[in-house]
């Protein structure tokens, strides 16, 4: 990589970064606020929850929205949406306002992350540059993700609870000024009145709305039917998402526009890369938010050492990226990706058989396990991006992206109910190992199928 290509790459990778970070980075002060703003339990987990959602239930019309106004555009738009809902949520003198400023920050990174990767395949054309900047970008997305425990912690402890939203205004700003020397430009139509042109209408985007609305009840229902059960918030959220599937569709009859067109469905790779993302998110999603339950809340650890602890996980998944480059270079992605769902279930098994044992043998077994989940984060969007023309890599990459944040979803309902399940027995970790082995085994079949298949294909 050049001097002159590294601007662009430090941009893309922050703004992968700040994404990932903040779905983690508010685990350990959850207590913190739920104390501060005179809180319920149950009210304290939409913090959590309000950001995923609205992340998830949104990437693909952030990435919709980025191969039609250009990455670029969308790229600046999502940044300082992100920034200024940061500020909101860490000035909220309320849960109501901070829940809000977490779904704006939701929203800001489902228009930025799927115009980062778009303007990553727009500028690295060549396949090795393509190769090391897609592994650097996902190393500092898989590296956020696991950091955001640790640094949530230490600005829990050290300072208040705001931090964890504040501490993202640096971050914003220093990716805005790394990006001034980003050569990426936008891609497709550069006004409304060009987007019109192309046959995107105003009618098109209130469908596309309606459909992100569908994805975001489904987040939602995920994430709160061990709670809600069949209740009158349960069936609130389904007549909303059922009239606004209906809207969706009809729009669509309509306009001929969709959210995701039917060519970017027919590649193979995307379509694995999306089901494949889904099953690693819902495993992984899962990982850092039990584990700071149980070093908290069983076995006692502050949020500063806590954090601490799970630095292993963050340099093997540091390092697990950095080993992708290497594989990418020389093997497939769906090969890489697929020799790493099965890596990652061996060693998320590792996990779950190490939750009981000392902290030194847990962190161990983290840290190995984290370098499969390095391999898969960055060999699953280097899939994403393959076979997909370049007008459509930020749809290709909201879809892949969308799939994850439905397997998150999914793994963090899971996670609740075994953990509720087994609150009462006298094995307090059994819901903590109970969620890991699942989310283990569903690597495995995953990795498995993925080998089966392409055998019967051929």
């Amino acid at each position: 990589m050049t001097p002159r290509s590294l601007p662009p790459i430090v941009a893309l990778a922050l703004s992968s970064a700040i994404t990932s970070l903040d779905f983690t980075i508010i685990y350990l002060a959850i207590p913190h606020i739920q104390t501060a703003l005179h809180a319920s339990v149950g009210d304290t987990q939409w913090v959590a929850a309000a950001y995923a959602v609205a992340y998830g239930g949104f990437l693909l019309l952030g990435g919709r929205l980025a191969d039609a106004y250009g990455a670029r555009r969308c790229f600046t738009m999502g940044l300082c949406l992100f920034g200024l809902s940061s500020v909101a949520g860490g000035l909220a003198p309320s849960l109501p306002v901070l829940i809000t400023g977490r779904v704006g920050q939701g929203l800001g990174a489902a228009i930025l992350f799927p115009a980062t990767l778009a303007m990553l395949h727009q500028h690295y054309t060549r396949t090795a540059a393509k190769q090391r900047a897609v592994s650097v970008w996902a190393a500092a997305g898989s590296g956020g993700l696991i950091a955001g425990t640790v640094l949530g912690g230490l600005l829990t402890q050290l300072t208040s609870w705001r931090a964890v939203m504040l501490v993202n205004i640096p971050l914003v700003l220093a990716t805005l000024l790394a990006a001034r020397r980003a050569v990426a430009g936008p891609v497709g139509p550069a006004s409304p009145r060009d987007a019109a042109r192309h046959g995107i209408s105003a009618s098109s985007w209130v469908g596309s709305a309606a459909a992100a609305i569908v994805t975001a009840s489904a987040c939602l229902l995920m994430l709160r039917a061990g709670s809600w059960g069949l209740g009158s918030q349960t069936w609130a959220v389904l007549v909303t998402a059922a009239t606004a599937a209906c809207a969706a569709r009809a729009l669509a009859a309509r306009t001929g526009f969709n959210l995701v067109p039917a060519r970017v469905v027919a590649v193979p790779d995307v379509l694995a890369a999306t089901i494949r993302g889904t099953v690693f998110m819902g495993a992984f999603g899962t990982v850092y938010y039990l584990l700071s339950l149980d070093l908290q809340t069983i076995r006692g650890i502050s949020p500063l050492l806590a954090g601490a602890a799970l630095i292993p996980g963050s340099v093997g998944g540091i390092f697990g990226s950095a080993l992708a480059n290497r594989l990418l270079h020389d093997h497939s992605p769906r090969s890489v990706s697929r020799a790493a769902m099965i890596a990652g279930g061996v060693g998320l098994a590792g996990v779950a058989a190490a939750v009981t044992a000392p902290l030194p043998v847990l962190l161990l077994a983290l840290m190995i396990a984290s370098v499969a989940q390095g391999v898969a984060y960055t060999s699953i969007f280097a899939l994403a991006g393959s076979g997909v023309a370049p007008a459509d890599q930020g749809v290709a990459t909201g879809l892949a992206g969308t799939g994850q944040q439905v397997g998150s979803a999914v793994g963090l309902a899971v996670a609740a109910l075994c953990v509720q399940a087994t609150a009462t027995t006298s094995a307090p970790q059994l819901g903590v190992v109970l969620t890991l082995a699942i989310g283990a085994a569903f690597l495995l079949l995953s990795g498995v199928a993925g080998r089966c298949g392409r055998r019967l294909l051929r």
